[in-house]
């Protein structure tokens, strides 16, 4: 029985509205009443549920070893067929067909065997050729040898590429016997002469003709065939028909065939870039070097053409190259004493000496003699340069970590080896794929995809009917080559070898004392790394590759390096017409970042096959097409702090932290320990703060390097739907340096409104965010003498700009204002400034609106009030009364919280809530809060103390007494406690909608599918029902969720358990644990209440039966065959986006190398679920994937609108004038999304989503008549029965068994209105 995936079974009167509509792609624009919920079903075949392997195919430790080895041994056969030795692909092939024909079978397909077919044909020989070996490679019969295998022991099916291939050989032959043959074949095997002509092999005109000579010679109708060519050029005349006239001084593409057939369409010239003033005098990044010289060589080789040049950028900076330029000696810093003068070419050096190794190291491994099993590196060496390989390398090495990565704790000069080692593997992996995809773009494809931008730019991808055209067109594609993925443990192998041979190689000079002459000093030649094991545990290690100290300090001031690929775009991103494609020209991303998760990516085919996520596509377009400019203003100011050294928000100066003065070798341990303790926390502040200012560096250089240049930032999403640009360091999304860098690249008469809302924006900016729209005005006009001084003083005045939270922004606002309110006509300036939108509390706000919630709305202004509800302080006030009533009970932690609740303690943990913190983390939080409180209270009394010992009287604020680390270590549960109690108070409705979807989760995830069950143990589950012990589903679901709230409520009272998180206070991670704990070996819950079973080791247990004699193969199987939980949760989202939660307990695999052993999780076995994961994350997963949906469907709507939108999750941007339109569409899109009762909706969908899923349950025989009625159908199945007696008379039977899946109701809903929504002035404000 198929379970439907995006789609309500028509049986059922009610459709969710979690499917787009089929036909919603067919209107002439965004029809945003035909966006969402529509009651058409989308016609698909939904993925079916992700099975247990069977017994005879189980994924053990031997097989999982053996699937990795045939997953390497195929890229290693595609590396052959690069390098022309096909001898050797073909005996691995035939080898993996003898040992492993059950995984060859599941992964072979027909582009792997064309592969071989067109390499028999091509007459090249071998590039490395192997000793011994001089068969040559072409040969029309080992090619047909190929074509047959299809039908062989792998049955694959043929496709269009197959025969194009021996039909384009055949047609260069004029073999015209056999091209006939071919063609009668193929359409015998249901391959079209459509897919045969728009093949690219056929895209020369005399290739092209000659085949169509020859199908008019058969009888076919060549002409009525709807070629990809054809139909573009149609889609683009059609368009063109329906616009106004281009004028004459449109570009050279306004002929509709020209963006078709110009491989390089003419254009009028790039503007002058204009210089900045200030360069940041202390970057030299190599990185960046690379990026500035790529630009230039634009410029040099007169590529005018913006399409060109963003192709140029990416082929230019693929590899991240390290480029050997001069640098002059006398600028290294006097301070670093215990290096020589460094020698200029130190990293060309390190890259001219790895060349070398990896020359040599090349030509053994091709001299030994052996095969290519037997050096697999040797064939992927070969596939790149040397000098690439190094340079890749070498940038790895000396890469500072992302800010993403220094908040996860990773330092500069120190590196988990096998985070080096697989990075590095992926960007040989990335450089190879993107001279791959280069060289199979045929003509036909370029020619598309030029046409396509030129489509793009003209925003005729945004009516639906041109873009349902083109993504019908993009179906025909031809040239479907074969071009593997690395495996993990390719990626981990190849890294790991180059980061050995570095090693082996890079050499630093360090000054040290001269043994034979004291007093004198020495240069001598060190390691520049070291690889080191740290104990993270007394069960855990990792390996770390670590800087010498002495090349730590001259990283600390000198170069750092960037990946210039992921920069900004010079033309509107790639259109998302698949999931697969989109964003850059040449490197290849997916709409949606998955980490090898092959169910999300079924889910993703097959939605993608429907066209269901067309909108979605719709919305990241349109995010990537805003465009956007440097703003020269604050980056002149940025670049003039950074080369003084001063110290700002984003932007930190360098810090000096002496050297420990070195203690005897022969000190106590204790000394030994605290000094070791002291030198770690000196060279981690040092490395953090590198670190950070190697971030801010990369903003300032990339800032450079585009200042006058229009920029995109191509998106893709995370699984559940957030987008986020794709460029890594400079970015909208980015920190506050970021966003005060970025402006609109158009811009807009800023009008009278326009005006006011520039002055709220300096007004929340400036901190002022809670008032009145009114009041932030009025605030504004108050301080407009500071305002001017920042803007034409930045530097030498007041600096108001720099003493608020959000300094850069704040700037570039002055700025903006300065220059609209000087300007003859305020109302009639162009304004390119953003003009910011943020929501409260995003996911309350959803969280209200699904439950109906009005208390709750109030908090989080989805109601009208005069000014914004601060949700922060209402926690705050609700805490604090209850901290009052405790004070009067006598509750010591309340005495000691006397005072010390405010917005500020609550407010990260209110924020953090929703989106799931568990009670351990928002713990955390208070109790930094109140250890930043005793350190503000410190540093306040020792200042008052020494004014006091001046004879000076300063004010200080009152304080409570200090509170100890004992004291606030009480506090923080206290406290912790009583914000939970405080939101579920003011948010009710929110509680009991997270108990639900906890609790659906945890079903869904401890389910299996009917047909996975063994046939026995459902016969087990149909006797008791037969009984009728077996409890309904609907018991049992009513029974979850009491048992859920129970645990809650147990969890909460409890002073040991903190593992709660979320409004609920948390589900405990196994609802019936408690329950189970009572229980003998194999039970699982108590069944006389319906409870699920939640078995420890995955495992069904049928409680005890053992077989007679003649059925024990049965009862075997019965007893003892695990049935692992395999289900996760699944859901589609408003716009057609199917959400899998990737929580699996993947299997783990050891990759020995040179340095250390190496583990990765296998990612491809079908692993088990991880239910605790599964139930605790859906909550905020689904929130945000609504979050998401309302952020693209106004994305859209601001489109059809023709204003500029751009999006950070929950704050939203336009321009100035534009404000109040989009706030009007803000709040019509939440109300749109809202109007349908998305709760019941998805019950709907897991409903029909898991129809025929079974979950575990225990019941019980507690009577003397249920257990005769067992022992007599025991008997009759040949089973014992397993009751035991006892002096009583019998003791209760427990038996494990299965029951229907079954949702429990809904909690009530509240009485709040959602169309109050629209009357809301600070939804969003």
């Amino acid at each position: 029985m198929a379970t439907p995936s995006f789609s309500i079974p028509s049986s059922r009167p009610t459709t969710s509205q979690f499917s787009l509509p089929a036909g919603a792609q067919a209107t002439a624009t965004i029809d945003l009443d035909d966006l969402l919920f529509s009651t058409k079903k989308t016609q698909h075949e939904p993925p079916r549920p992700i099975a247990q392997d069977p017994p005879e195919h189980s994924l053990t430790a031997d097989r999982a070893v053996a699937r990795h080895t045939l997953e390497e041994r195929l890229v290693l056969i595609y590396a052959c067929l690069e390098s022309r030795d096909l001898l050797s692909a073909e005996q691995i092939f035939h080898r993996l067909l003898r040992s492993n024909l059950t995984d060859m079978r599941e992964i072979v397909d027909a582009r792997i065997l064309n592969a071989f077919i067109e390499a028999r044909l091509d007459p090249s020989p071998p590039r490395h050729g192997r000793p011994g070996v001089s068969e040559p490679n072409f040969s029309l019969q080992r090619a047909m040898d190929w074509f047959q295998s299809f039908d062989g022991q792998l049955t694959v099916k043929r496709t269009g590429d197959t025969f194009a291939i021996l039909v384009h050989h055949h047609l260069k032959a004029g073999q015209i016997d056999r091209v006939r043959e071919l063609v009668e074949r193929m359409e015998l095997e249901g391959v079209t002469i459509q897919q045969l002509l728009d093949n690219y092999r056929f895209d020369e005109i005399s290739d092209r003709t000659s085949l169509e000579a020859v199908l008019r010679d058969m009888g076919k109708d060549v002409e009525g065939i709807p070629t990809a060519d054809r139909l573009l050029l149609t889609a683009m005349e059609e368009s063109d028909r329906k616009q106004a006239a281009r004028t004459t001084t449109a570009s050279a593409t306004a002929d509709p065939s020209a963006a078709f057939y110009d491989l390089e369409p003419e254009s009028s010239s790039t503007p002058a870039v204009k210089p900045p003033k200030t360069a940041p005098q202390s970057t030299t990044s190599r990185g960046i070097q690379i990026l500035q010289k790529a630009l230039r060589d634009l410029v040099a080789t007169g590529r005018s053409d913006k399409y060109a040049q963003q192709q140029w950028l990416e082929e230019r900076s693929a590899a991240a190259a390290v480029e050997n330029e001069e640098e002059e000696r006398a600028n290294m810093p006097e301070r670093i004493r215990r290096l020589s003068a460094m020698p200029t070419d130190l990293i060309a050096a390190w890259d001219s000496h790895l060349v070398k190794k990896l020359e040599e190291d090349i030509a053994e491994m091709a001299s030994s003699g052996r095969d290519a099993e037997e050096t697999p590196l040797l064939e992927w060496l070969r596939q790149a340069k040397p000098a690439r390989l190094s340079k890749i390398t070498i940038t790895e090495f000396i890469r500072p970590p992302t800010r993403q990565e220094i908040e996860e704790g990773n330092l500069a000069g120190q590196i988990p080896f096998a985070k080096l080692a697989m990075t590095i593997g992926r960007r040989v992996e990335q450089e190879l794929r993107a001279r791959k995809i280069k060289e199979h773009t045929s003509k036909q494809k370029y020619r598309m995809q030029n046409a396509l931008h030129e489509l793009h730019n003209d925003g005729k991808l945004f009516q639906m009917r041109m873009r349902n055209m083109i993504s019908k067109i993009s179906k025909f594609k031809g040239d479907d080559k074969w071009l593997p993925r690395f495996p993990d443990g390719t990626r981990a192998r190849l890294g790991a070898f180059l980061v050995e041979r570095l090693m082996s190689v890079a050499r630093v000079r360090v000054m040290e004392p001269n043994p034979l002459i004291p007093g004198e000093m020495e240069g001598v030649e060190k390691p520049a790394f070291e690889h080191e094991i740290e104990r993270l545990s007394t069960k855990q290690r990792r390996g770390m590759i670590r800087f010498n100290p002495a090349l730590y300090e001259v990283m600390m001031r000198q170069d750092v390096t960037v990946e210039p690929w992921l920069l900004p775009m010079l033309v509107r991103p790639r259109p998302w017409m698949t999931w697969k494609e989109g964003g850059y020209l040449l490197h290849t991303q997916k709409m949606v970042r998955i980490q090898k998760d092959k169910e999300s990516r079924r889910y993703l085919n097959s939605a993608d096959q429907a066209n269901q996520m067309t909108h979605v596509q719709v919305a990241l377009d349109i995010l990537g097409a805003v465009p956007w400019k440097i703003n020269d203003e604050v980056y002149d100011v940025a670049a003039a702090m950074w080369n003084k050294g001063e110290h700002a928000p984003s932007l930190p100066s360098a810090i000096t932290i002496p050297e420990l003065d070195p203690i005897p070798e022969d000190a106590p341990k204790e000394d030994i320990w605290k000094y070791q303790t002291q030198q770690k926390e000196r060279r981690d502040k040092l490395a953090q703060n590198f670190s950070i200012r190697a971030d801010s560096n990369y903003k300032l250089e990339i800032a450079k390097a585009f200042c006058g240049e229009t920029i995109y930032f191509p998106h893709n999403l995370d699984f559940r739907g957030r987008a986020y640009p794709m460029p890594q360091h400079l970015n909208h999304i980015g920190n506050d340096l970021c966003r005060g860098l970025l402006l609109f690249a158009e811009g807009k008469a800023v009008g009278t409104q326009g005006l006011r809302w520039l002055k709220i924006q300096i007004a929340a900016l400036a901190g002022f965010d809670k008032a009145s729209f009114m009041e932030r005005e009025k605030y504004t006009d108050r301080h407009l003498e500071s305002v001017f001084d920042s803007a034409d003083r930045p530097l030498d005045g007041s600096r108001w700009w720099l003493q608020t939270e959000n300094p850069w922004q704040l700037l570039a606002a002055c700025k903006e204002l300065t220059r609209a309110l000087r300007s003859p006509n305020p109302e009639e300036y162009i304004s390119y400034l953003p003009i910011h939108q943020d929501g409260t509390c995003n996911g309350l706000q959803h969280y209200a609106a699904l439950g109906g919630d009005e208390l709750g709305a109030k908090q989080v202004n989805l109601l009208p009030g005069d000014k914004p509800a601060d949700v922060y302080t209402g926690v705050a006030d609700k805490v604090q009364e209850i901290v009052d009533a405790d004070i009067i009970a006598g509750v010591p932690e309340a005495i000691l919280m006397k005072n010390r609740v405010n917005r500020k303690l609550v407010k990260q943990t209110v924020m953090t809530n929703t989106y799931g913190v568990t009670f351990i983390g928002a713990r955390d939080q208070i109790r930094n809060r109140l250890r930043e409180a005793r350190d503000i209270q410190r540093h306040a009394v020792k200042r008052a103390e020494q004014a006091a010992a001046r004879g000076q009287t300063i004010e200080t604020e009152t304080f409570e007494p200090e509170l100890s680390n004992e004291d606030i270590e009480k506090c923080s549960l206290y406290a912790t406690r009583k914000v939970f109690e405080s939101m579920g108070a003011l948010f009710e409705g929110a509680r009991a909608i997270q108990l639900w979807l906890n609790v659906a989760a945890s079903v869904i995830s401890r389910s299996t599918f009917a047909e996975h069950v063994p046939k026995e143990q459902l016969e087990v589950a149909a006797q008791l029902n037969a009984m009728g012990v077996l409890p309904s589903p609907f018991t049992v679901a009513r029974t979850q969720v009491r048992e859920a709230e129970d645990s809650m409520r147990a969890e909460a009272a409890s002073d040991l358990d903190e593992s709660v998180g979320g409004l609920l206070g948390a589900i405990a991670s196994d609802m019936a644990e408690a329950a189970e704990s009572s229980l003998p070996d194999g039970a699982e819950s108590t069944a006389s209440t319906g409870a699920a079973a939640t078995p420890e080791d995955d495992e069904f247990d049928d409680g005890g039966l053992l077989a007679d004699e003649d059925k024990k193969a049965v009862a075997k199987r019965i007893a003892n065959e695990r049935i692992s939980k395999m289900t996760s949760v699944v859901w589609t989202t408003p716009l057609g986006l199917p959400i899998v939660q990737p929580y699996r307990n993947y299997m783990q695999r050891n990759i020995p190398t040179l340095l250390q052993t190496v583990t990765i999780y296998d990612r491809q076995s079908n692993a088990p679920v991880n239910p605790t994961k599964q139930s605790t994350a859906f909550p905020p997963n689904f929130i945000h994937s609504l979050d998401a949906s309302h952020m693209m469907i106004s994305a859209i709507a601001c489109e059809e609108a023709k204003i500029a939108f751009a999006a950070v999750h929950d704050s939203y941007w336009t321009h100035a004038c534009d404000v109040a339109t989009m706030n009007d569409i803000l709040r019509d899109g939440f109300v749109r999304i809202h109007s349908r009762d998305l709760m019941q909706d998805l019950r709907t969908e897991f409903t029909d989503r898991y129809a025929g899923h079974k979950i575990p349950v225990v019941v019980e025989l507690d009577t003397p008549e249920l257990q005769q009625q067992w022992k007599e159908w025991c008997k009759s199945k040949g089973f014992k029965d397993g009751i035991q007696k006892t002096k009583k008379g019998f003791k209760t039977k427990k038996i494990s068994t299965w029951v229907d899946i079954e949702f429990a109701q809904l909690p009530a809903r509240g009485e709040f209105k959602i169309e109050q929504v629209k009357d809301s002035t600070y939804f969003f404000n």
